[in-house]
Order: C-alpha cells, then sequence, then structure tokens
C-alpha cells in the first residue's frame, strides 16, 4: 500500500508520468513482498520558486520533479529495518534501467534539506 506523507500528494501521484507511476507500483508490491514494508512518498512536484528555494535563486538546474517524472520516497522505515536504500536502488535500476545513457532510475541521496531518501525518476518519453 502505497503511503503519502501529505494529502496533496495523492492528487499530484494521479498526474505523474505513467511510468513513473508504474515503477512506483512495482517498487510498492516489491517492498511488501520482500519485507513487509509500505512505500512512503515524501514528494512529487516541484514548482520552479521551490526548485530555486533548493539549488538557489535564478538556478538554471530544471528537475523531474517540476515535469511530473520524479518522486521521493522515505527510507525512514527501510533503516529501522536495517536494510540499506541502496540495495533497494540497485533493484530498481537492474528492473528499470534509466533511457538515458549515464542517467540511473534510482538515486540514494540527500539534496537541500531534504535529507537522505530514495528518489525516482523517468526520462522524457522514448
Amino acid at each position: 500500500m502505497i503511503k503519502f506523507t501529505k494529502d496533496n500528494l495523492k492528487q499530484e501521484f494521479e498526474i505523474l508520468n505513467p511510468r513513473l507511476q508504474n515503477i512506483l507500483f512495482w517498487l510498492d508490491g516489491f517492498l511488501s513482498y520482500r519485507w513487509n514494508l509500505p512505500l512512503t512518498l515524501t514528494h512529487l512536484l516541484r514548482t520552479q520558486a521551490q526548485q530555486e528555494a533548493i539549488y538557489g535563486k535564478g538556478t538554471l538546474n530544471k528537475s523531474v520533479h517540476q515535469f511530473g517524472r520524479g518522486a521521493d520516497i522515505s527510507v525512514k522505515e527501510f533503516i529501522a529495518q536495517e536494510i540499506d536504500p541502496a540495495v533497494i536502488a540497485e533493484e530498481v535500476n537492474r528492473n528499470f534501467p534509466y533511457a538515458k545513457p549515464g542517467f540511473k532510475t534510482a538515486l540514494y541521496h540527500s539534496v537541500g534539506d531534504h535529507g537522505r531518501h530514495l528518489h525516482i525518476q523517468v526520462a522524457e518519453s522514448v
């Protein structure tokens, strides 16, 4: 069962890129089957103002979050169960290679004040 940390994430989920939705549904099933853990979404869509708050004013960096192609997932429950989130990211990348060379579908990283989390992304339509 996918959990949402904020109510607005339920509506945002509905308008995500369908390929990203499919990966998230798969990951939810994988976590449930393997460790009986939920998939907890913490962040989906982002505005340019939110992007600048993270990376600085006037940033030219665009994020897949601005286009419905990125999702952030809490790792708190994984760590509490002594499951390395990097292992989960590797499993996603093995099953869903990114469509653009040099990029990955799943990253375990930290950005700004968002703390460590799993980031799942898909490329523009292929």
